[in-house]
């Protein structure tokens, strides 16, 4: 016995949408991007797009006083931004996105002496962080709070 399609049932097959899938390729995306938008999107503020720009680590186009950033602009943030989180100064970021190879831009580049010299300066970093934690921590330091400060003498002026 066959069934009979009703009002309430999928329609049929010739009658369903046959235009093809959409892939992500599809889809429109921007080729330029504001301010704001880079901004909302790496969760950066606006004044450090702008001192990126101002250190030259950022080229965006300018339209009077408007920004554009390009995905070439987007990836050189997340470097930016990558170098950052790895304890890199500005100026070493700029190097290494200077020398970084165009074809593989999204990590920095890092010669195996420049990883271990930044591994070695950030444990040092993290041992003075420590260090400095425990002495904070420790009943070596008085809040001001404390009533048994050392107190100044008529003598001590």
């Amino acid at each position: 016995m066959t069934q009979q399609l009703t009002s309430d049932a999928d329609p049929a097959p010739h009658t369903r949408d046959k235009s093809p899938q959409r892939s992500d390729a599809d889809i429109a995306v921007p080729a330029y991007f504001s301010i704001r938008e880079v901004a909302n999107e790496f969760d950066v503020t606006l004044r450090a797009l702008r001192f990126y720009e101002t250190k030259g680590l950022l080229r965006p186009q300018r339209f009077g006083p408007s920004r554009l950033y390009s995905r070439a602009d987007l990836g050189r943030l997340a470097l930016i931004l990558q170098g950052k989180r790895l304890g890199f100064t500005l100026g070493e970021i700029s190097e290494l996105i200077a020398g970084g190879d165009r074809e593989r831009a999204d990590a920095l580049q890092l010669s195996p002496q420049q990883r271990n010299e930044q591994i070695r300066l950030l444990m040092q970093r993290k041992h003075d962080i420590e260090r400095a934690l425990a002495e904070l921590n420790s009943d070596n330091i008085r809040s001001a709070t404390d009533s048994e400060g050392p107190r100044m003498s008529a003598h001590d002026n």
